[in-house]
């Protein structure tokens, strides 16, 4: 998962050549990740000088063995995700 601190981020069509979404400070991507072993839908590419922060599926498992009354937030915040689907 990434979240923006800085900049601009554009979501890319799947073939690389449309701007689907632009994304800016305190927006996020890349959170279906840390829920289900997928295939990445979309690419994204910086627009201008971005400040990311990177949580990991293994960084994200840490957090949870020492805050594990955050496990509920987290599945919460992924089945709010635009891209998240329990079929």
């Amino acid at each position: 998962m990434y979240i923006i601190a800085q900049g601009t981020v554009h979501m890319l069509s799947p073939n690389e050549k449309k701007v689907l979404c632009v994304l800016e400070q305190d927006s996020y991507f890349g959170e279906l990740s840390l829920y289900v072993n997928t295939k990445r839908l979309t690419s994204f590419v910086s627009a201008t000088f971005c400040l990311i922060y990177i949580l990991d599926r293994p960084t994200l498992n840490n957090i949870l063995k020492a805050f594990p009354h955050l496990d509920s937030t987290f599945r919460r915040f992924g089945k709010e995700s635009r891209f998240f689907s329990e079929s």
